[in-house]
């Protein structure tokens, strides 16, 4: 998007929608649909032309879902007299399938935007996915653009899983195991991320460890919370900072020393320890809980790592 990069850890999901980018492949209605016909966000020329036949236009496609949260994300750029006006998602459901019929409206731009809506079902079945553009006010002639439609089993939207035919599922990232004993000291150090996470719940660890949860030096955004726990066998340090919003980037740095524990965000002493305890056997750098558990799952920025204990203004 222009911006710093980020490493980038994601869950496992799928796309359930099987055409997330032929949307000659959707059903038609009052819509003319040309494939190929402008750059989409991924820098390719991939994304669909929508143009309004009728005062009624939409391309909608029908899939099964599950009684669960579900998220419907799309990208979408107007362009012309389509600038301005508004369209909305359109969910209703079919046969078996139960729940509120959702429409959720949101306003065309000469950008590419990504636009994501939750639905849960509550029963299994059949789910119509309409996207009317523009609603109320389309005037035939009237054209956008509409690339990476994704439907899946998650409270978010995730980076988009291209599909050609059918379903496809993503593996989970993981990013474990970086360097060994020689990288790390045991008796101190400094471990610092500049992080964000996917969603405010869950533990989404990063660690120092002997690869076990056995000897662990760790924070994790969880359930909304900053969370240290420092462990060798007995807790060493175990604290929680409430009420941060991890969703946005922090830098969250962690002081291990032998009497000397802190924790600092963004540059603020948070809270401190005087354990005379320290973890031993320290060998890897994990995106995990240090044994495989509790997998981070967001953006990290920066991540760095001191083989000595800082003082308060360097942190």
């Amino acid at each position: 998007d222009g911006g710093c990069p980020s490493l980038l850890l994601e869950p496992t999901a799928t796309n359930i929608i099987p055409y997330s980018e032929d949307f000659t492949q959707w059903s038609q209605q009052g819509v003319s649909t040309v494939s190929n016909s402008a750059i989409s966000p991924d820098g390719t020329l991939n994304a669909d032309k929508i143009t309004a036949t009728t005062t009624d236009p939409a391309p909608f496609i029908f899939t099964n879902v599950t009684a669960t949260e579900h998220t419907f994300s799309f990208y979408y750029k107007g362009e012309a007299n389509s600038i301005g006006k508004e369209a909305r998602v359109l969910f209703w459901f079919i046969g078996t399938a139960t729940g509120t019929t959702l429409s959720v409206p949101f306003t065309l731009t000469g950008d590419w935007q990504r636009f994501e809506s939750q639905i849960t079902p509550t029963g299994a079945g059949t789910l119509a996915l309409r996207i009317d553009f523009p609603v109320n006010d389309a005037t035939i002639g009237d054209y956008g653009y509409l690339w990476g439609a994704q439907l899946e089993q998650n409270s978010y939207a995730t980076s988009l899983i291209k599909t050609v035919g059918s379903a496809t599922t993503r593996s989970a990232d993981t990013a474990n195991g970086a360097g060994d004993a020689s990288t790390f000291n045991d008796s101190e150090g400094v471990l610092m991320a500049e992080i964000s996470a996917l969603t405010n719940s869950g533990g989404k660890w990063i660690s120092l460890s002997n690869g076990s949860t056995s000897q662990r030096i760790s924070f994790a955004n969880e359930n909304g919370n900053i969370r240290v726990y420092i462990f060798n066998g007995v807790v060493i340090w175990d604290y929680i900072y409430y009420n941060i919003n991890t969703i946005t980037s922090n830098k969250i740095s962690l002081k291990y020393k032998s009497g000397d524990y802190s924790l600092f965000i963004n540059g603020f002493k948070i809270n401190t320890s005087t354990s005379s305890l320290v973890a031993s056997g320290i060998d890897s750098l994990q995106f995990n809980s240090g044994g495989g558990s509790g997998n981070f799952e967001g953006n990290t920025k920066q991540i760095q790592y001191f083989d000595s204990a800082l003082n308060d203004s360097d942190l």
